[in-house]
């Protein structure tokens, strides 16, 4: 089984890139002056979005992203709606992810608010008994508080951070 960090809400969750990759066409790779074997991708459609993945360099492979995603089957239960995997090194950068947090549940007139925000670390299919429950406000969030919940491998975590 794998171990996912993820977001869960009631309120949207926004797609949050990488800023250190991207992807390319064929064709926009090209013009962006990025080398590429064409014999490799011969028969694909040179405008076809999203062909090739590029990475400003490999020790940035692994800087945390934010995406839309759905709920886990294999994963503990909650009852919010929707759903973001973290993917990557999350401790290469915390204070983007404590942005995105502030962000989301910060007050906006233009969308839809929440008062509470699920963090989850699990093992999927993970004993439910076991997950180490906790509860924050969103002002005693930090990044060494977050630092703490990613150390350990085997600990699960369900965090409620609250506004």
């Amino acid at each position: 089984m794998s171990k996912v960090c993820y977001f869960a809400s009631d309120a949207p969750l926004k797609d949050r890139p990488s800023p250190y990759m991207k992807s390319y066409s064929i064709n926009e790779a090209i013009d962006a002056g990025i080398e590429i074997d064409l014999n490799m991708l011969n028969g694909i459609d040179r405008d076809k979005p999203d062909v090739i993945l590029w990475i400003e360099n490999e020790e940035l492979d692994y800087y945390p992203s934010i995406t839309i995603s759905e709920k886990y089957r294999e994963a503990p239960k909650t009852q919010k709606k929707y759903f973001a995997d973290i993917h990557g090194h999350i401790e290469k950068d915390l204070e983007g992810i404590l942005e995105y947090i502030h962000d989301h549940m910060e007050k906006k007139k233009d969308r839809e608010n929440t008062k509470e925000l699920e963090l989850w670390y699990v093992w999927l299919a993970c004993d439910e008994d076991d997950i180490i429950e906790k509860t924050c406000s969103l002002n005693e969030l930090t990044e060494d508080y977050l630092k703490e919940i990613f150390v350990d491998e085997d600990i699960d975590y369900k965090i409620t951070i609250m506004r």
